[in-house]
């Protein structure tokens, strides 16, 4: 326990001035953390010290004035209540702490339509690999599925399920729907469909409304050495009438297309919502050059195929197509990774069908067949129906195998195999069989 500890000063940079309001306070819980968010006006500058006796955290910003007023009562297991207090010459919000969690802070800019924010988050120790604060947390794991996340590979297949999202990144909102909400719905809809069939887990990377970063949904799948990766989205569109379920998978060169890119520009974004500077970094590029590429790439490809089928024939949503971005979540390449746009909330009826209880079963039973029959078609003793190499097709300049098998969805050692041949070189004209 700490009597008086650490003190520091830091400035949300975009020009500090005097009489900055702090325009709202929020706090979200996970399992192994909380966030306390200051939304502020404008640029500050800040002290944030922790004091013993009771132990409490006490930021000051000074010249400041608050929007609202009152104790925040949290009761979570790490933070008490969030106090404002008036002081003479500023504003200071006091975190009463339960017990002895470690914590950081730090500043955002004001970006994309948010404001300048101070973060202030405190750690459960026990959920820490160290006392260092400025490591990030592993958060989205409920406390259940703890000891299924490290240990051995489990027999049964591993399907890791990413609601978009969460805390204070609500994501797209139509009608006061979110999409946060109702992507986290579908999920645990999802999640209890796979694990009551036999040989399926089901593992979540939020269990609730809390922010988790995209390099720590990627973590929490690795850990749990996940099959595959079905991270799940509700789309926008200026044009109402336009509807759907789009599937995406992981492109290492261009986007499908200009809204492609602009929706993988928009997901990306989300991490900068919450991390601390030092988190912004891009650790993928050792990754992308694995052996593994090509394989796992194909296997996306194939599963996000499989998603659009059971949308098409599930008569409720329309299929509209597969589509290539660079999403950052999608870039671990340890499984098979697919971003489903599952519906539109710019959409009447898109909407409905996301926002009702029937329609996120009915979206998270077509999501559940298309990974089983993504499984089946690996694993034709699972389900399935064997896939056909009838379709003739005569090799043009610039293909590879590499190129053919993603377009395929099958795998450069399958159409080696078929087409006997004994290494990967192409000519133009070269006649070969594909499914």
């Amino acid at each position: 326990m700490l009597s008086v500890a650490i003190v520091s000063c830091c400035c949300a940079a975009s020009s500090v001035r005097a009489g900055v309001e702090i325009t709202k306070i929020r706090y979200w819980t996970s399992p192994g953390s909380t966030r306390v968010v200051l939304d502020l006006s404008g640029g500050v500058a800040y002290d944030l010290r922790r004091v013993g006796h009771p132990d409490r955290i006490a930021l000051n910003i000074p010249g400041a004035i608050f929007r609202e007023h009152g104790t925040i009562v949290v009761g979570d297991g790490m933070v008490l209540r969030i106090r404002r207090n008036v002081l003479s010459d500023k504003a200071q919000v006091v975190l009463d702490l339960d017990g002895d969690p470690v914590f950081r802070h730090f500043a955002l800019l004001a970006e994309g339509g948010r404001p300048d924010r101070i973060v202030v988050d405190i750690f459960r120790p026990e959920s820490r690999d160290g006392p260092a604060a400025d490591r990030a947390p592993l958060v989205g794991t409920d406390p259940a599925a703890a000891g299924a996340i490290v240990a051995p590979a489990s027999p049964r297949y591993t399907v890791v399920i990413d609601p978009g999202h969460g805390g204070m990144d609500p994501g797209a909102i139509r009608k006061g729907v979110r999409e946060k909400d109702v992507v986290l719905a579908i999920a645990r809809e999802l999640a209890e469909l796979l694990d009551a069939r036999e040989g399926y887990r089901a593992v979540l990377t939020r269990t609730g409304d809390y922010f988790v970063s995209l390099a720590e949904r990627v973590q929490i799948a690795e850990k749990a050495r996940g099959d595959l990766f079905l991270s799940i989205h509700a789309n926008t569109h200026a044009n109402s009438a336009t509807s759907g379920l789009e599937t995406y998978f992981l492109s290492l060169e261009r986007a499908t297309d200009s809204e492609a890119q602009a929706l993988a520009d928009q997901e990306n974004a989300a991490d900068r919502v919450g991390l601390s500077p030092a988190e912004r970094q891009d650790d993928v590029i050792s990754i992308l050059m694995d052996l593994r590429m090509s394989r796992i790439l194909t296997q996306s490809n194939r599963l996000a195929e499989h998603l659009i089928g059971s949308a098409r024939r599930s008569g409720s949503v329309e299929g509209r197509k597969v589509k290539q971005a660079g999403f950052m979540v999608l870039r671990s390449l340890a499984m098979p990774s697919v971003l489903v746009e599952a519906a539109y909330l710019s959409n009447g009826s898109d909407r409905e069908l996301l926002r009702s209880r029937a329609g996120q079963r009915e979206l998270a039973g077509l999501l559940c067949e298309g990974v089983v029959n993504h499984r089946g078609d690996e694993r034709p003793e699972l389900g399935g129906e064997p896939r056909r190499w009838v379709t003739p097709y005569r090799v043009r300049s610039g293909d590879t195998l590499w190129r053919l098998a993603l377009r395929h969805a099958t795998s450069v050692r399958e159409i080696r195999d078929r087409n006997g041949l004994d290494s990967d070189n192409l000519s133009v004209g070269q006649s070969l069989l594909l499914p």
